[in-house]
């Protein structure tokens, strides 16, 4: 589960909010990827790729329910996809995964 500072939380509101950008980590574990996954991303793995969520988040009761039970990162994709947004990553050196917020 993604651990979020002060700052994370608070750039993701003002993101979904104002709109903007706001770049963030996330550890391994929040972005577990199965070898099929990384060997389709290939190169972009480290350059920079997006994950679209399933379009049923766009069901309004999908979407409750997915916010109703999320926990740590889970909700994010849901409400910046929802706004219109994406998300772009990219996998650092450090096995972590860097963020990037755009709406």
């Amino acid at each position: 589960m993604a651990n979020f500072t002060q700052a994370d939380l608070d750039g993701i509101r003002n993101v979904l909010d104002k709109g903007g950008s706001y770049t963030m980590l996330l550890d391994a574990d929040d972005m577990k990827m199965s070898d099929d996954v990384v060997e389709a991303l290939g190169e972009t793995l480290h350059t920079g790729f997006e994950m679209k969520p399933t379009s049923i988040i766009y069901s309004d009761a999908t979407a409750s329910e997915i916010l109703r039970l999320a926990d740590g990162w889970t909700a994010v994709p849901v409400r910046v996809y929802r706004a219109g947004g994406k998300i772009l990553y990219k996998k650092l050196s450090d096995g972590r995964f860097e963020a990037s917020i755009v709406i």
